[in-house]
């Protein structure tokens, strides 16, 4: 990067960039499970409620996956039980499945964070998060594999240090949530599209 180059071409926004690379903004709150929890269904994430219980696990990386513009540890923002309460809290206020519960349930529904990315537009001075993640829905009856889908999510956010960072963890969290749930739910065609990846990955173990 040729700073005195970016500096002269974009002053404002490359100040951001220092703030945001150098702490100079403060520190933002954590993420709570409410946050993470998306208010709507976009029209194009349409929830096909289905009958029975659900059980959710999650599995979330401890920091941003590489490569990444940042590394950075990830807990303050989201993990994977932070996840796992705003899949469960979704899957009840949309109507997604009957009922969630935490063991011996119709259909056990697993999500890995795989990837967690972020970036820096300079130029607009954002910062950008970018999420890959697979859903795997499985019925326990008889260990059917329903869905094994590849989701992506996209968030952006603006301000100095860290608190540019729970604006786009957030909207990218809410975007696979949505996703992720239309996709399981959708009977009318097939999501398998990471079933060669993930089809046969070793399950995610319960919470303790």
């Amino acid at each position: 990067m040729n700073l005195q180059s970016n500096f002269q071409r974009h002053p404002a926004a490359f100040l951001v960039l220092l703030a945001i690379l150098f702490g100079l903004g403060g520190c933002a709150s954590p993420t709570t499970v409410a946050d993470l929890t998306p208010a709507s269904m976009p029209k194009d994430a349409e929830i096909q409620p289905m009958q029975g219980s659900i059980e959710v696990r999650t599995a979330v990386p401890s920091e941003t996956t590489r490569p990444t513009y940042v590394v950075m540890p990830l807990q303050k923002w989201i993990d994977s039980d932070k996840l796992k309460q705003a899949i469960e809290q979704s899957v009840r206020q949309f109507s997604a499945f009957g009922e969630v519960k935490q063991s011996n349930a119709d259909y056990v529904l697993e999500v890995w964070l795989d990837k967690v990315q972020n970036a820096l537009d300079i130029p607009g001075g954002v910062f950008i998060f970018d999420f890959t993640s697979v859903w795997r829905l499985t019925r326990v009856q008889d260990g059917k594999v329903l869905a094994c889908e590849f989701v992506k999510g996209h968030g952006e956010g603006s301000g100095l240090a860290s608190k540019a960072y729970p604006p786009g963890i957030k909207a990218a969290t809410h975007e696979i949530i949505q996703k992720g749930l239309a996709a399981i739910t959708d009977q009318s065609q097939s999501h398998l599209s990471a079933l060669s990846t993930a089809g046969n990955r070793a399950s995610i173990q319960p919470a303790n």
